[in-house]
């Protein structure tokens, strides 16, 4: 099994390059304020750090000071909270940015910026080997198998339920849901499967396994279930008690047995869509005068 985590491109470094790209990213966190709303780190708030002038430090940023000392990168990695090691290996570099923008990824996330949850591409690794469950294993099954082995690098130990939902912007109770298998993946959205999934490192597909890759863009297919999903929480709504007529067992009369087959919500879909299309085009017909009962007049 490999890593979670995929390996950083490593390109070259410039010294200036990488202490404008620090000030670019790294902004400090205020409370109540979104993340692109915060200003970044002026000169002069390095420059009190270290004890030195403004213009020493734009001149590091324009790389006219290209030699500082030991002395001086370390109290700016230390400005910055990142390991000195950042400024002498390539590798080091890479990794520590990666981590830096899924931070700020996950802030502005929060912030409702971003509307998928970024892939965390070095907080959780695998400690335990094993076969993943395969997608003909229920949700609560791989998700299960998620929190097994994917632990916090930091703190050593599976992430709690809490956490995840925290991080997700769900609630503790839908993510435990989920894990009992209480709740199906029926019952949330494709965006929440999605975020499920890039918190643990993975693609959408391993949470929504599908005849095809769902991980990129919606499809219409896609979008057209997610409509079918929303129409059938409607109680009032036409559509949603058709559905959920439909999808009623015959059993258990009275239960709703939801959307169960993805294929048969597929061709669904279709027919709906196929409907749209026909009416739609009816009303053009009758708006331009060629419809079939004007031409029988």
């Amino acid at each position: 099994m490999s890593e979670v985590q995929r390996a950083a491109d490593v390109v070259p470094r410039t010294l200036h390059g990488q202490i404008t790209w620090l000030f670019e990213t790294i902004r400090p966190a205020v409370e109540g304020q979104r993340y692109c709303d915060t200003k970044p780190h002026t000169n002069k708030d390095l420059a009190l750090h270290l004890g030195v002038s403004a213009s020493y430090v734009s001149q590091l940023k324009k790389g006219t000071k290209p030699n500082p000392t030991k002395d001086v990168l370390e109290g700016i990695a230390s400005f910055f909270e990142v390991p000195t090691a950042y400024f002498f290996s390539d590798a080091e570099a890479a990794r520590v940015e990666a981590a830096i923008q899924y931070d700020v990824d996950l802030r502005r996330f929060k912030d409702g910026e971003l509307k998928e949850l970024p892939v965390n591409p070095s907080s959780p690794h695998w400690l335990v080997t094993g076969e993943m469950p395969d997608s003909s294993r229920p949700v609560c099954e791989r998700l299960n198998w998620l929190f097994d082995h994917v632990h916090s690098v930091h703190e050593q130990r599976p992430y709690t339920e809490e956490e995840v939902a925290d991080a997700i912007g769900e609630k503790p109770w839908r993510v435990r849901g989920l894990r009992s298998g209480e709740i199906t993946d029926n019952d949330v959205s494709v965006p929440v499967l999605r975020n499920l999934a890039a918190f643990f490192g993975q693609r959408l597909s391993y949470l929504y396994a599908d005849d095809q890759d769902v991980s990129g863009a919606k499809s219409e297919d896609e979008k057209l279930l997610e409509l079918l999903r929303q129409a059938k929480s409607d109680e009032r709504g036409l559509l949603g008690v058709a559905l959920r007529t439909l999808e009623a067992d015959p059993q258990n009369a009275g239960r709703n047995s939801g959307l169960s087959n993805e294929a048969s919500a597929r061709i669904l879909a279709g027919l709906i869509n196929s409907h749209l299309e026909m009416d739609n085009q009816v009303r053009l017909n009758s708006a331009s005068g060629s419809g079939p009962d004007k031409a029988d007049r």
